[in-house]
């Protein structure tokens, strides 16, 4: 095994760098499933992996239990509450991207299960849904109440839908990585899908964004010192080394939360040599903002409909793949100091884009413009993507103000169901 230094860990980031030619689009999206309306237990779940593998998909096993299933680059995984993750390959068209999503939905659907798309599961309570069989989310949930009051709320019963995307050098890794942490709130905000809680109204737009302010400090939030002198590999690498770990893997999950990765680098743990593999690992198990790995990820936002998790991938794409986009991104938000981004993404799980900025704006202004931005570097597949996007900021109503209104004016948790399928929430 080749010993794990310093440069080794910083080359990783080194080594995710791709010519412009190359950059590519990865969407991830979480479901919730509705056996009728409870959660699925993990005998449904599997049988929904199931329908992937009588397709080709290689099925992934954990000891007997089928967890998840991949196909040329994209991916399927089992999440701690039942939740579905669907990952897509690294495709290098906003048309690809939605094909290859609406194949992976239709194919879903092909089961008994229903597959609500939102921030937040809205039916019953935490208690009601059962654990899902992996190792790695024993060790997390018994270490998650240690770090703070929402950890098993994460976990359990919100979805969040993602993207991926590439960087060019250590330089352009810094600006995208800096608009992702700073443009994150105001993303919360239009994609806000996450209102309800236990069943009932909330006074939140994005209950999940508001679990994500107490669920583990050391590991989550803003890290904005590590794009502050453009030497982001060596900044995230220190912050990370000093991050305490949740597992390593050895023919089996071994919890290493009592240990930071420094540690484990420079003295081992339980006998065991750091690798670069354990890097990777560990790299996987941070949630900032935005997060760094051989590519970029955005992960401010609730799931949502099938057009607004597309949206979030025209406008992240848009915004990052624009050298003119990117550029007029950091100018908007570099006006704001970074202190002043925090407060705004404490606000936001309740404000919403209602949020007012220093200068008399507010984020429903700046989400205008990052908009118009990504509108204007994007094709005609990426323009039209778009468009249910920019009608929640232009009416200034939120996917969350409308679920509200199908709670309020709604007999029963069936008739509620049938309206989220009307607002395309029911993906599958």
């Amino acid at each position: 095994m080749t010993a794990l230094t310093l440069d080794t860990m910083h080359r990783y980031f080194a080594d995710g760098a791709r010519p412009e030619a190359e950059f590519a689009i990865g969407l991830e999206s979480e479901l919730h499933g509705l056996d009728k309306l409870a959660a699925p237990d993990y005998e449904s779940i599997a049988e929904s992996i199931g329908i992937f593998t009588e397709l080709g998909w290689a099925p992934v096993y954990e000891k007997d239990n089928i967890i998840g299933a991949k196909r040329a680059g994209e991916s399927i995984a089992l999440e701690p509450g039942g939740q579905f993750e669907f990952a897509s390959a690294p495709l290098t068209l906003l048309s690809e991207v939605e094909t290859a999503y609406t194949e992976f939905l239709q194919n879903l659907s092909k089961g008994d299960t229903a597959w609500l798309s939102a921030g937040m599961r809205p039916f019953g309570m935490r208690s009601d849904i059962p654990w899902m069989p992996k190792g790695r989310y024993k060790i997390m949930r018994n270490y998650m109440p240690k770090v703070g009051t929402r950890g098993l709320e994460m976990m359990q019963r919100t979805g969040t839908v993602q993207v991926n995307l590439d960087y060019g050098s250590e330089f352009d890794a810094s600006r995208k990585m800096e608009l992702g942490l700073r443009m994150g709130s105001t993303l919360t905000g239009i994609f806000a899908s996450s209102p309800i809680v236990d069943g009932e109204v909330t006074s939140y737009q994005s209950y999940r964004a508001h679990i994500w302010l107490d669920t583990d400090n050391q590991r989550c939030g803003l890290i904005p010192h590590v794009v502050a002198d453009g030497a982001l590999f060596k900044n995230y690498t220190q912050w990370a080394l000093d991050v305490p770990m949740y597992f390593i893997y050895r023919d089996g999950y071994v919890d290493a939360t009592e240990t930071t990765f420094r540690k484990f680098w420079k003295d081992g743990f339980k006998g065991y040599v750091a690798s670069e593999e354990d890097w990777e690992t560990h790299l996987a198990t941070l949630f900032p903002e935005a997060r760094l790995k051989r590519f970029i990820e955005i992960r401010s936002c609730d799931a949502g409909s099938k057009q607004m998790n597309l949206a979030f991938a025209a406008l992240t794409s848009g915004l990052f793949y624009s050298d003119d986009a990117l550029t007029a991104s950091l100018d908007l938000l570099k006006r704001y100091s970074f202190e002043e981004v925090a407060r705004w993404r404490n606000q936001v799980p309740t404000l919403g884009l209602n949020v007012a900025t220093s200068d008399g704006a507010t984020l429903w202004d700046i989400a205008k413009k990052l908009l118009g931005f990504a509108g204007a570097a994007l094709d005609n597949d990426g323009k039209r993507m778009l468009n249910v996007a920019r009608e929640v900021v232009e009416s200034k109503r939120s996917y969350a103000d409308r679920i509200v209104d199908v709670w309020k004016h709604s007999s029963s948790n069936e008739v509620r169901k049938n309206k989220l399928a009307d607002l395309n929430l029911i993906v599958a």
